[in-house]
């Protein structure tokens, strides 16, 4: 689990090679990874209170996105009924 995440946070901080990586193959890779990522965690560690951190984190992470998502188009729904 901590192999993944370490070979992650490598991979999305190296330097594209003098412009050899195109951007959608550095996302699929990093999709990718943090779904290994949710895989193992899920299966090999124990559901106790760091699982339950995992979770909570990334459900604060959904919730965070969902809001701004929001914000951005309500927004321009209320700019658009403005006069």
């Amino acid at each position: 689990m901590w192999e993944e995440l370490n070979q992650l946070f490598l991979q999305t901080k190296r330097p594209a090679e003098s412009g050899k990586r195109r951007p959608i193959f550095s996302f699929a890779a990093s999709r990718e990874g943090a779904h290994l990522f949710q895989g193992i965690t899920d299966s090999t560690l124990s559901h106790s209170e760091g699982w339950h951190f995992i979770q909570a984190g990334r459900f604060i992470e959904r919730a965070s996105a969902t809001a701004a998502l929001l914000e951005a188009h309500v927004g321009e729904l209320f700019e658009a009924v403005r006069f």
